[in-house]
Protein backbone atom coordinates (compact mmCIF):
# COMPACT_ATOMS: atom_id res chain seq x y z
CA UNK A 1 0.00 0.00 0.00
CA UNK A 2 2.89 2.21 0.88
CA UNK A 3 4.14 1.79 -2.79
CA UNK A 4 0.83 3.06 -4.27
CA UNK A 5 0.64 6.21 -2.34
CA UNK A 6 4.43 7.05 -3.37
CA UNK A 7 3.30 6.35 -6.72
CA UNK A 8 0.01 8.53 -6.42
CA UNK A 9 2.55 11.18 -5.05
CA UNK A 10 4.77 10.94 -7.48
CA UNK A 11 2.28 11.30 -10.02
CA UNK A 12 0.83 14.15 -8.45
CA UNK A 13 3.79 15.84 -8.26
CA UNK A 14 4.38 15.38 -12.06
CA UNK A 15 0.81 16.76 -12.89
CA UNK A 16 2.03 19.95 -10.65
CA UNK A 17 4.80 20.18 -12.79
CA UNK A 18 3.72 19.74 -16.40
CA UNK A 19 0.89 22.26 -15.86
CA UNK A 20 2.66 25.07 -14.07
CA UNK A 21 6.26 24.60 -15.16
CA UNK A 22 6.65 25.21 -18.93
CA UNK A 23 4.68 28.62 -17.84
CA UNK A 24 7.12 28.92 -15.39
CA UNK A 25 10.25 28.30 -17.66
CA UNK A 26 8.87 30.85 -20.14
CA UNK A 27 8.28 33.47 -18.22
CA UNK A 28 10.40 32.76 -14.91
CA UNK A 29 9.68 34.08 -11.64
CA UNK A 30 7.66 37.43 -12.36
CA UNK A 31 5.64 35.11 -14.38
CA UNK A 32 4.63 33.10 -11.19
CA UNK A 33 2.59 36.05 -10.03
CA UNK A 34 0.31 36.19 -12.84
CA UNK A 35 -0.12 32.81 -12.64
CA UNK A 36 -1.49 33.09 -9.10
CA UNK A 37 -4.02 35.63 -9.96
CA UNK A 38 -5.47 33.25 -13.06
CA UNK A 39 -8.73 31.90 -11.98
CA UNK A 40 -8.14 28.13 -13.56
CA UNK A 41 -4.47 28.02 -12.69
CA UNK A 42 -5.64 28.30 -8.76
CA UNK A 43 -8.23 25.79 -9.36
CA UNK A 44 -5.70 23.49 -10.28
CA UNK A 45 -3.25 24.23 -8.08
CA UNK A 46 -5.21 23.97 -5.11
CA UNK A 47 -6.56 20.60 -6.05
CA UNK A 48 -3.59 19.36 -6.43
CA UNK A 49 -2.48 20.54 -2.96
CA UNK A 50 -6.03 18.94 -1.56
CA UNK A 51 -5.00 15.64 -3.47
CA UNK A 52 -1.41 15.58 -2.23
CA UNK A 53 -2.70 16.41 1.20
CA UNK A 54 -5.58 13.71 1.04
CA UNK A 55 -2.71 11.42 -0.39
CA UNK A 56 -0.75 11.64 2.69
CA UNK A 57 -3.29 11.50 5.54
CA UNK A 58 -5.84 8.96 4.53
CA UNK A 59 -3.72 5.81 4.06
CA UNK A 60 -2.73 6.16 7.91
CA UNK A 61 -4.94 2.90 9.28
CA UNK A 62 -5.04 -0.29 8.31
CA UNK A 63 -8.14 -1.01 8.10
CA UNK A 64 -9.82 -4.64 7.67
CA UNK A 65 -12.47 -4.66 5.12
CA UNK A 66 -13.39 -8.27 5.49
CA UNK A 67 -14.37 -9.53 8.77
CA UNK A 68 -13.29 -12.65 10.31
CA UNK A 69 -16.19 -15.06 10.02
Amino acid sequence: MTLLVLIALALLLLAGALFFGPYFIAYGPDGFRDIVRRGDARMIGLFLVAAFILAILLPGGDVALISSL
